[in-house]
């Protein structure tokens, strides 16, 4: 299967999709129709196609070891890794010493074969592509499950070791227990986490000082500073219930994370209301620009671009007519909603179609005809007192494309 799949996505790289030319705006519909196809992001859909390309031309034996099923995707994918900007001779070299064992060690292990034996037959190149590496430096947020996130920092080998000493050394320095006091419960690695949240913050406390006197303040996107924003249910908010919060952008968070949060005393507190499914309440205006106030209803009713599998948060993205207002679109929450850049390019360049559904879904059709739809955020809902029977109105069966 694997390598079937790499032929076929290396077809479609050189030969691209029926009906699609092969410029820019061509290229990149390829990219949104298999991403789609596949339920994968664009950017790994990308890396796909361009990946089964590389395997077909520069690793004929790797791929028939895929085909004789001797190894997997992700041993070709760090084979690529490991030979990026090489010359066709070292890639040789490189691929005659580590081909052998693929199929007897872990993508690990492998991976590690492979950066050996490229950095033993190229030291300079290795020297380049750790400058290009380390060009690429920065950190990165992954929700978790059960309200937790990973922080994802990726620096010079050298800076992340200097990093990891540090917080051992924070976390590991003993802290005086007065008498009747009990010893600090936290393992090494809660102190390390615990000690890089406080560093973090003491620095923007900092920050926010030289804001204060003149210093350089921190932008702004739809009038707003970058925040982390919360929305919770006054029945949770009241004790009446304990319903998972919702962080915006990530997903679901328990309820006394949210809490805790929201009693912060440093925090905004702001109104939201909602109808008996959690769905925000309409708003429309006559004017192109949505006013304030759309704008702040549409940027928290949708949590994320509305494109499918795009997960960019709303507040980073641009507000969209879905249909033009030049055409009569009107400015609403119905025809409005955040889409990132790469979606509305996809949308005004490429051809694709938007229609948004009474229920809150965004249905794409892109312009081979296939269609996709991205489902609607809910809010939690509130159970302080019984929900009233939820009047029903017809939905239209397909969208008007």
């Amino acid at each position: 299967m694997a390598a079937a799949s790499v032929r076929a996505l290396a077809a479609i790289e050189a030969g691209g999709l029926p009906g699609a030319d092969r410029s820019l705006r061509g290229k990149q519909l390829v990219r949104e129709e298999v991403a789609c196809q596949l339920t994968i992001s664009p950017w790994m859909a990308a890396s796909r196609l361009h990946d089964a390309a590389e395997i077909v031309a520069k690793l004929p034996g790797m791929l028939a070891m895929l085909e004789r099923g001797e190894t997997s995707y992700w041993h070709a994918r760090a084979l690529l890794d490991g030979i990026d900007g090489m010359s066709e001779p070292v890639v040789a070299q490189v691929v005659d010493r580590v081909l052998e064992q693929a199929g007897t060690q872990t993508v690990t292990e492998f991976s590690q074969s492979v950066k050996r034996a490229a950095a033993s037959i190229d030291p300079e190149t290795f020297e380049q592509r750790h400058k290009k590496a380390a060009a690429k430096r920065g950190v990165w947020l992954r929700p978790a499950a059960d309200g937790m996130g990973w922080v994802n920092t990726c620096t010079t080998i050298t800076d992340a070791t200097a990093l990891y000493t540090a917080l051992t050394s924070i976390a590991t320095t003993p802290h005086p227990v007065a008498d009747g006091d009990q010893p600090d419960p936290r393992g090494a690695n809660q102190r390390r986490a615990d000690a890089l949240v406080d560093l973090v913050l003491a620095a923007e406390k900092t920050a926010e000082q030289a804001a204060q006197t003149g210093g350089q303040t921190m932008p702004k996107r739809h009038g707003r500073r970058p925040s982390i924003q919360i929305s919770i249910a006054l029945s949770t908010l009241t004790g009446l219930d304990i319903q998972p919060a919702e962080l915006i952008g990530h997903g679901p968070i328990p309820a006394s994370l949210a809490l805790h949060l929201a009693f912060d005393q440093t925090g905004t507190w702001r109104r939201l209301i909602t109808d008996p499914t959690g769905r925000v309440l309409d708003y429309a205006v006559t004017s192109y620009r949505p006013p304030a106030a759309l704008r702040e209803l549409i940027l928290t009713r949708d949590f994320t671009c509305r494109a499918p599998g795009c997960n960019r948060q709303a507040r980073t993205c641009d507000i969209d007519h879905h249909h033009d207002h030049a055409h009569g679109g009107q400015t609403s929450t119905t025809n409005c909603g955040p889409l990132c850049n790469r979606s509305h390019q996809v949308k005004h360049e490429a051809g694709w179609k938007i229609h948004r559904t009474t229920d809150g879904t965004t249905h794409w059709q892109s312009s081979t005809g296939n269609t996709y739809t991205k489902p609607p955020d809910h809010h939690p809902t509130d159970r302080t007192l019984p929900a009233p029977a939820a009047k029903r109105h017809p939905l239209p069966e397909d969208p008007p494309f």
